[in-house]
């Protein structure tokens, strides 16, 4: 479901299938696994460029889990595109707190 790779000070967490109630489990096993080795002075990266629909519950994670990388020193951005991503993003109010951009090279 996530797949993790570092390009020097960025670590780029990809999620490569929708996460929907059904796999919000392993979504969350995953994504505090790759966070609780994040450490200071580290650009994280979420892209979730490849779904087209996230639960609640992921945005909730991801919006506990924000504070604690800034805690740490680590910065943090969102990659999105889907439409319904992007309209719950902005709905949560997530897209206000955490920077969301539209591909990995901005």
């Amino acid at each position: 479901m996530l797949d993790r790779r570092e390009e020097g000070p960025i670590t780029i967490i990809s999620c490569n299938e929708d996460i929907t109630s059904e796999n919000y489990e392993q979504f969350r096993e995953q994504y505090k696994a790759a966070i609780a080795s994040i450490g200071s002075d580290v650009r994280l990266i979420l892209n979730l460029t490849d779904i087209e629909r996230i639960a609640s519950a992921a945005l909730g994670l991801i919006a506990d889990s924000y504070p604690k990388i800034i805690a740490q020193g680590a910065k943090m951005r969102l990659v999105a595109q889907s439409e319904e991503v992007l309209r719950l993003l902005n709905v949560t109010r997530l897209s206000r707190v955490i920077r969301v951009d539209p591909d990995l090279e901005t």
